[in-house]
C-alpha cells in the first residue's frame, strides 16, 4: 500500500483521512491474516500519524524526520542492489548485475536529492545531532560513487567479453532476504577434537545400505545356482548308479552266487512268462520260412514290374523311331521315373530286412536248444524245474572255474558279472565278498554325496537377512562404501 507524503497536506485535510481501514484491507488481501491481530501496531502508527499531522510549515521536526526516512529508504535499497549485483557478477549473471547496478544508481540519485533537502542544522527538539545532514549527504555521495564505478567496470567487461543481454528493471527478481543463521558443519565447529565422542555414536550404523543388500542378494542368487547345479549332478549320479545296479541285477544276483539257489528260491516271473509265450507261439523256424517265402514272392513281383516298365519303354521308343514326328506320346522314361524309384526303394528295404533276418537266424541257431527247453517247460508247466536246473548249472560252472562251459542258455561262452573283473585265481566266495565290498563303498559314496548336498542346502538357507550384517561379503562391501564416502 502506497502512502502519499503528507508534507503539503493541510492540517484539516490530514485529520479527515482514514488510513487504518485500507491498511487492514491490505493485510487481509496480501497476507491472508486477521488484521485485528495487529491492533496494537495500528494504534502505534496512529500515534505517529498524530505526531506527523503538522509536518508542514508549522512543524519542522516532523518534516526533518520524514526526509531522513526517505533518504535512508532509498540509500538502503541502493546498498542492497549494489551487493546483490556483486553476487550476481560472481555467479556469472553479468547482464542481471548491470541491470541491478543501474537500478541502484537511480535509487542512490534519489537518496542524494532527498539528502540535499535535509536541513544542515536540525531543531533542538528533534533529538538529532548537528552533523546529521552532512553525514547523510556524505554517505549518499560515497555510495553513488561506488555504484557508478562498479557499473562502468561491469558494463565494459560485458561489452568486450561476455556479451550478455541486460534485462529491464521490471523483470528483475526481488532481492532475497539474508538468512538469520548460517549452518556450520560440525567438522569446522570442533576442529582437532574427537567428534565421535562429542556427538555420540552414529544412529544409522546398524542400518545396512540398499546397495549392500543388493550385492548380498546377488551373492545369495549365486549360491542358489551353485546348489541347483550340485543337486542336478547328485541326481544324475544316483540315477546312473541305480541303472547300472539294476542292469547287473545287484544286489539280488549275489544271493544266487552265494548259494541262494536252493529249494527256497522261487522261479523268476519273467522267466515263467517267457516260457508260456514260447509254448503258445509257433516255432521260430516256421516264421523265418514264411519270411523267406514272402521275400521271394515280393522280389518276383518287383522283377515283373521292372520287366514291364522296360518293355513299355522299349515299345515306346520303337514306335517313335518308326513313325517319327507322327508319334506324339511323351518318352516313357519321364513318366515311369517315380515307379522305378519306388521299385529300387522296395529292393533296398528287402535287402535290409534280409540282413536283419540273417542276424536273427544266427542268434536263433545259437540259442535254439534253450528255446526248445523253455517251450517244452511252458507246455508241461515245468518252468520252475527248468529254472532250478539252470541255477544249479550256474553254481556248478562257478565252482569249476572260469574256463568251463558258459551259461546253460547259450551255446557260446559269455562274459559273466565277476569273471572279467577279478583274477582267475580268486574263488567264487572271494569274488562275491569283493563285489559286496564294492557295493558298500558305492552306498557310502551315495550317502556322503547326499549328506554334503544337504549340508550345502542348509548353509545356503542360513544366509538370511538376520545374519546379513555378519557375512564376509557384506562387511567388505560396507567397508568399501563407507571409506569411499569418507574420501569424497
Amino acid at each position: 500500500m502506497v502512502q502519499s507524503p503528507m508534507i503539503s497536506s493541510p492540517l484539516k485535510q490530514t485529520s479527515e483521512i482514514d488510513w487504518i481501514q485500507p491498511l487492514k484491507t491490505y493485510i487481509r488481501q496480501t497476507y491472508g491474516d486477521d488484521p485485528e491481530r495487529y491492533s496494537e501496531e495500528c494504534a502505534t502508527l496512529n500515534r505517529l500519524r498524530q505526531d506527523m499531522r503538522g509536518a508542514g510549515k508549522d512543524s519542522a521536526a516532523g518534516r526533518d524526520l520524514l526526509y531522513r526516512y526517505y533518504v535512508k529508504a532509498s540509500l538502503l535499497a541502493a546498498v542492497a542492489g549494489y551487493y546483490q549485483a556483486i553476487a550476481d557478477d560472481e555467479g556469472t549473471l553479468y547482464g542481471i548485475s548491470i541491470a541491478r547496478l543501474q537500478l541502484a544508481e537511480k535509487q542512490a540519485i534519489t537518496a542524494l536529492s532527498w539528502a540535499k533537502t535535509f536541513p544542515s542544522s536540525p531543531p533542538a527538539g528533534s533529538n538529532l545531532s548537528a552533523d546529521t545532514g552532512p553525514i547523510l549527504l556524505d554517505l549518499t555521495r560515497r555510495q553513488l560513487a561506488n555504484i557508478q564505478e562498479k557499473l562502468a567496470s561491469f558494463t565494459k567487461d560485458n561489452d568486450f567479453i561476455y556479451h550478455q543481454p541486460v534485462p529491464s528493471e521490471p523483470s528483475l527478481s526481488t532481492i532475497a532476504k539474508l538468512p538469520a543463521a548460517k549452518a556450520i558443519p560440525v567438522s569446522e565447529l570442533y576442529q582437532g577434537q574427537d567428534i565421535q565422542r562429542i556427538i555420540g555414536p552414529d544412529i544409522f550404523q546398524k542400518i545396512v545400505p540398499m546397495s549392500v543388500t543388493e550385492s548380498a542378494s546377488l551373492y545369495d542368487e549365486e549360491k542358489a545356482k551353485l546348489v541347483r547345479a550340485e543337486a542336478e549332478k547328485v541326481e544324475a549320479a544316483n540315477g546312473e548308479m541305480a541303472a547300472s545296479l539294476d542292469y547287473l541285477k545287484l544286489p539280488g544276483s549275489l544271493n544266487i552266487l552265494k548259494g541262494g539257489m536252493d529249494q527256497d528260491m522261487d522261479v523268476d516271473e519273467d522267466f515263467k512268462m517267457w516260457c508260456e509265450e514260447l509254448a503258445n507261439a509257433p516255432p521260430f523256424r516256421e516264421a523265418f520260412n514264411e519270411l523267406q517265402e514272402d521275400k521271394i514272392s515280393i522280389l518276383s513281383v518287383l522283377d515283373q514290374c521292372s520287366k514291364q516298365l522296360d518293355m513299355e519303354e522299349s515299345v515306346c521308343e520303337k514306335m517313335r523311331s518308326k513313325y517319327g514326328a507322327d508319334w506324339v506320346q511323351q518318352p516313357s522314361s519321364r513318366l515311369t521315373s517315380t515307379l522305378r524309384s519306388d521299385v529300387r526303394n522296395y529292393r533296398d528295404t528287402i535287402d535290409e530286412a534280409s540282413s536283419s533276418d540273417s542276424q536273427l537266424l544266427v542268434r536263433l541257431r545259437q540259442h535254439e536248444a534253450d528255446f526248445d527247453e523253455m517251450r517244452s517247460a511252458g507246455e508241461t508247466d515245468e518252468a520252475d524245474v527248468l529254472f532250478q536246473r539252470a541255477l544249479i548249472k550256474v553254481g556248478g560252472k562257478h565252482s569249476k572255474g572260469r574256463n568251463e562251459q558258459g551259461s546253460p542258455y547259450s551255446a557260446a561262452p559269455e562274459t559273466n558279472l565277476l569273471g572279467d573283473d577279478f583274477d582267475a585265481r580268486m574263488s567264487v566266495t572271494e569274488q562275491i565278498a569283493r563285489v559286496e565290498e564294492l557295493l558298500k563303498k558305492l552306498n557310502l559314496v551315495k550317502r556322503d554325496r547326499n549328506q554334503i548336498l544337504k549340508d550345502l542346502k542348509e548353509k545356503k538357507t542360513s544366509f538370511s537377512k538376520q545374519n546379513l550384517r555378519n557375512s564376509d561379503l557384506t562387511k567388505i562391501d560396507y567397508y568399501k562404501q563407507t571409506t569411499s564416502k569418507q574420501h569424497s
